[in-house]
């Protein structure tokens, strides 16, 4: 026996309810999508980041040139995010050369 179509009945006690589910699932979507909008980030200087990474300037220049590193440009000097070093730090991705 083939079936070439599906018939689906709904009452609409039946369709508010997904309409409700819906709704919750996307009201927790965007609570939890702005909880993370508040997740600060801390920037540190270029000479701060040298002292985290045991390193000199010249040094932390050309692994951000390399993108062992990415730095933040704003004007014509360069910040490095926390989690960017702390990662560096403990993943050492800095030393692949």
């Amino acid at each position: 026996m083939d079936i070439d179509t599906l018939t689906i009945v709904l009452s609409p006690k039946d369709i508010n309810q997904i309409s409700e589910a819906n709704r919750k699932i996307f009201r927790e979507e965007i609570e939890a999508y702005a909880k993370s909008l508040h997740k600060t980030t801390k920037f540190i200087s270029h000479q701060e980041a040298c002292k985290e990474l045991q390193c000199s300037p010249p040094t932390l220049t050309r692994w951000r040139l390399k993108s062992y590193i990415t730095g933040v440009q704003i004007g014509r000097k360069y910040f490095y995010t926390d989690e960017e070093v702390n990662r560096a730090k403990t993943q050492g991705l800095l030393y692949k050369h």
